[in-house]
């Protein structure tokens, strides 16, 4: 691994140089290039994510219904579907990714994904969707009964 970490690294710096005199700018500048995103892009993957993890939420509230299930079961389905979308929020954004890089090779790039960074406040972030889609869900459905 050693050996495979010197050839990548003399390999990017040979590329930033090239890179850097065809656009005039420093190495530097190239190297910071790199932990910038598109903010527009990232933003699209994690709210059209988070639109089906709402649609998956609405859809089990549904079935629960029919089920009668207890309301402590709101919060266990909750964390369940949260787990379940923070795993599946990283197959989501690397898909996305691959498609805007152009290959589905992401090596050391895919750390770049900002969400694989702050599972735990997605996690938590889930877990409020989920659960307000349930509670609209329980206050829709007792608006249509009345």
């Amino acid at each position: 691994m050693e050996a495979y970490g010197q050839m990548r690294d003399a390999c990017m710096a040979s590329l930033f140089q090239k890179v850097a005199r065809e656009h005039g700018v420093t190495v530097d500048r190239v190297r910071q290039s790199l932990q910038e995103r598109p903010k527009l892009f990232d933003l699209s993957v994690l709210f059209s994510f988070a639109g089906l993890l709402a649609a998956a939420a609405y859809l089990i509230r549904r079935w629960a219904v029919r089920w009668d299930w207890p309301a402590v079961m709101t919060v266990y389905v909750s964390a369940v579907l949260a787990a379940a979308g923070v795993l599946l929020l990283d197959v989501w954004s690397g898909t996305m990714e691959d498609l805007r890089i152009g290959n589905g090779h992401l090596s050391y790039r895919g750390e770049r994904i900002p969400w694989l960074h702050h599972r735990l406040l997605l996690f938590a972030g889930f877990a409020l969707l989920s659960w307000a889609v349930t509670m609209l869900g329980r206050r829709w459905s007792s608006r249509d009964a009345s």
